[in-house]
């Protein structure tokens, strides 16, 4: 394993960062995963498929970059909190939190929605962002720099008439992560929600079909794009960033 050393501050260089990112075994979240481990940042990975982290773990490793990976349940918050006190006793800091992790089911109207995916979709889609956010907001405050990240949706922007519920958790995030981002106004710490159109992964696969997924972004570029946004800064506190056929669409400012 790589050593996962500190960065000088106020550097624009990613090496030796320790970037977080949840739900990090499949889909964008190991997408993320590669894109920041190749500019040499060290990924520290959660989800709760152990077996796929550690495969994206070492696939990294033998890369000769540094990864660290936990399983994770995102809806318990003692888990959570957990996982971050021991990053942060392995690591020292942590530099970028990625909330990745997201849960779907199949397309519903809003009658036929069960009570348990009603619950599954909100401590998956929301609490998970909340218990991170709260558990890593401190230390960034105390060591002085850090950037939070949620993935959130064009769902979340527009309705979709097929997940209902899950378009509510993602505005419910986006407005989440407007709110902290003025909360952080004064201090080093910076927001950035990134709200991507469809991406052709396993999930929208399952969800929409093959031929609909073949014509979505793929995961590589979205990743690619979120990581550069992060190594050359170009991001303003708060702004919400829409990423489109593989490119920025359109960038918001709080």
């Amino acid at each position: 394993m790589g050593s996962c050393g500190q960065i000088i501050k106020d550097s624009m260089n990613l090496k030796n960062k320790i970037v977080v990112i949840t739900g990090g075994s499949r889909g964008l979240g190991e997408s993320l995963a590669y894109a920041f481990a190749k500019k040499h940042a060290c990924v520290v990975l959660c989800a709760l498929e152990e077996t796929e982290l550690k495969q994206v773990c070492g696939h990294i490793q033998k890369s000769g970059e540094a990864c660290d990976y936990a399983r994770v349940d995102v809806t318990d918050k003692d888990d959570v909190e957990q996982f971050i006190k021991k990053t942060l006793a392995r690591h020292t800091t942590i530099d970028v939190l990625i909330n990745n992790a997201g849960w779907i089911s199949e397309k519903k109207l809003i009658e036929e929605t069960t009570d348990a995916e009603y619950t599954t979709y909100m401590r998956t889609n929301v609490d998970s962002v909340f218990y991170f956010l709260r558990a890593a907001i401190p230390a960034m405050k105390k060591q002085k720099e850090g950037i939070l990240i949620t993935i959130g949706s064009g769902a979340g922007i527009h309705g979709n008439t097929h997940v209902p519920i899950y378009s509510a958790t993602k505005f419910a995030v986006h407005g989440l992560m407007q709110s902290v981002a003025k909360q952080l106004s004064d201090s080093p710490v910076s927001c950035i929600t990134v709200a991507p159109g469809g991406i052709n992964t396993a999930m929208r696969r399952k969800l929409f079909g093959e031929k609909d997924a073949s014509r979505q972004q793929s995961p590589e570029a979205v990743a690619h794009i979120i990581a550069r946004v992060v190594e050359e800064r170009a991001f303003s506190n708060g702004d919400e960033i829409e990423i489109r056929d593989g490119a920025i669409a359109f960038q918001r400012h709080l």
